[in-house]
Formats: structure tokens, C-alpha cells, sequence
């Protein structure tokens, strides 16, 4: 086995050696921070924001419930247990929190899978805005890529060992994204109206 994890390494190496050699000019790239400088960045995930909180706050909401019906079932069962109640009062407190219990955990595996839905659809509208993000981005590292005579572009945020600061596009990206999608104006609000003024009483 260790055998076989030695080839693959080597035969992984080698390749990348191969693709390192026939690219002449290579550059890198931190992409997370490209993105996060990048304009339109801030408008598309703001939404997804909010519906993460929102997503949150119902998670809270549930678990406080949970928790309640919990002290409500620990209270059940003390009544249940406690010597000074008659057995009538002891049988019914005890089948209220039968009940109560079984209530607790069906709802509580209802929210658990809601909330696996919740999140994946979460995860997944992310990554779809990511990609429109970078239907943006990618034509214009290219061009770039092709103007400047780079060969091979590396992303530093999938983890590099070393390279040489001359080699880092990463701000004249920022900069010529920024040129060519630059910030929305804030929009100017309107000026009110000015009221006649009153004639002066003679």
C-alpha cells in the first residue's frame, strides 16, 4: 500500500513538473482576496447574509422550544414520582409526559431535517452566486493572462510554498476589475420641492 502511495506521488509530481516546464511564465493569484475586493461582491452576498441569519434565528427558536418542552417533561415526572401526590395524579402526569416526550422528539427530528434542507439550499445558492461572481471575474483574469504573456495561472488559496512577489497578480487584478466594474453610485436622493413662499401681508 505504501508502495503505491509512493508511485502516485511521484507520477503527480512528475506531471506537475511537466506542466510547470512547458509554462514559461507563471503567475499567482490570491482568488479569496479578488473576490472579496471585487464590486459586485458586497450586493450578492448581502441577501444570502440576511437569509443565514434568518436561518439562524429559527435554529435559536427551535432549540429554546425544545428546551422548554424538556422542563416541562422534567416537572411531568417529578409529579409522576412524588409520594405526596394520589396515584391517579402520579398515572396522569406520567402518561402527559409520555405524550409530551414523544411530541418533543418528533418535532425535534422534523426540525433537524428541515434544517439540512434549509442549509444545503443555503450552500447551494452560494455557490451558484460565487459562480456568477465569477462569470465576471475569469474573462477578465484571461485577458490579462493573454496581454501579459502569462502562461500559468496558480491560486494561492488552494496553498502555495513559495512565490516571489513579482510573480503575485493579485492587486493588478483588483485594480483592472475595479476599472472595469466600478461601484455602483449610491443613488442621490431627490430634492423636496420648494414651497412658494407665502405673499407678504401689507
Amino acid at each position: 500500500m505504501f508502495k503505491k502511495i509512493t508511485l502516485l506521488c511521484t507520477l503527480l509530481a512528475v506531471s506537475a513538473g511537466t506542466l510547470l516546464a512547458a509554462a514559461t511564465n507563471v503567475a499567482v493569484v490570491d482568488m479569496n482576496q479578488v473576490i472579496q475586493s471585487f464590486s459586485k461582491t458586497p450586493a450578492v452576498f448581502k441577501s444570502l447574509e440576511a437569509d443565514y441569519k434568518l436561518a439562524a434565528q429559527n435554529e435559536k427558536d427551535a432549540v429554546e422550544q425544545i428546551r422548554e418542552k424538556e422542563a416541562q417533561i422534567q416537572k411531568l415526572a417529578k409529579e409522576a414520582d412524588s409520594p405526596l401526590n394520589s396515584a391517579e395524579t402520579q398515572a396522569k402526569a406520567k402518561k402527559e409526559a409520555q405524550e409530551l416526550y414523544q411530541k418533543m422528539m418528533k418535532e425535534r427530528q422534523e426540525f433537524i431535517d428541515a434544517n439540512a434542507q434549509i442549509k444545503k439550499a443555503l450552500d447551494d445558492k452560494r455557490v451558484q452566486m460565487l459562480n456568477k461572481l465569477l462569470q465576471d471575474i475569469t474573462p477578465v483574469i484571461t485577458q490579462y493572462a493573454k496581454e501579459n504573456g502569462i502562461d500559468l495561472i496558480i491560486n494561492t488559496a488552494n496553498g502555495v510554498i513559495f512565490a516571489s512577489e513579482k510573480t503575485n497578480i493579485t492587486k493588478p487584478l483588483i485594480d483592472l476589475l475595479a476599472k472595469k466594474f466600478p461601484p455602483e453610485a449610491p443613488a442621490t436622493p431627490a430634492v423636496p420641492a420648494t414651497a412658494p413662499a407665502a405673499p407678504e401681508k401689507k
